[in-house]
């Protein structure tokens, strides 16, 4: 038997556990939301839940939340601030209302531009908030609710989302 031989079975050995191991990124990832979208400081950061962009190893703080929360995209794990810098999970991965599921049976994530990363504080987006309106034009922030009239006569219960459009703000006002 030649020494190559089992040089070359230890090869394919280590070939096949890396790509068991990219497997379990690449689900993890499209369980989240944007999950495949997530950067940080302008680089792609692949294994979301690690503290290296490409490879596994030590859990950055949103992987370890990821962990306990038996790696599910859940409300609790949304809701969270992982990483402590002022920004939930949620709204770092364009989720802000914590509403889209992996099945696609709510739709698709609020946003997918400017995500950010939930495992690193140094990692904010400049996106705001959630608005309701499901990202229609590209996200809003409620700036005020009470009462509003009509006709002379009080409304209550009324919220007003405001949306920039470049120099235009649009305002809407619903029930809530």
């Amino acid at each position: 038997m030649s020494p190559s031989i089992p040089a070359c079975v230890n090869a394919v050995l280590v070939a096949g556990c890396l790509g068991r191991v990219v497997d379990a990124w690449e689900s993890y990832k499209s369980v989240i939301p944007n999950g495949e979208l997530v950067m940080r400081n302008g680089q792609s950061w692949f294994a979301v839940g690690h503290v290296t962009a490409d490879s596994g190893g030590e859990r950055n703080p949103f992987g370890v939340a990821f962990a306990s929360a038996g790696y599910e995209w859940n409300a609790d794990l949304c809701k969270q601030d992982s990483d402590g810098d002022g920004q939930t999970n949620g709204h770092e991965l364009g989720d802000p209302d914590c509403v889209w599921m992996p099945d696609g049976s709510a739709g698709a994530p609020f946003r997918d531009i400017d995500i950010s990363h939930p495992g690193f504080a140094d990692s904010k987006t400049g996106a705001s908030g959630g608005g309701g309106f499901g990202g229609l034009f590209g996200g809003g922030d409620d700036v005020g609710s009470g009462e509003v009239e009509k006709d002379g006569l009080p409304r209550a219960g009324v919220a007003v989302t405001a949306i920039a459009l470049g120099a235009a703000v649009l305002a809407f006002a619903r029930q809530v």
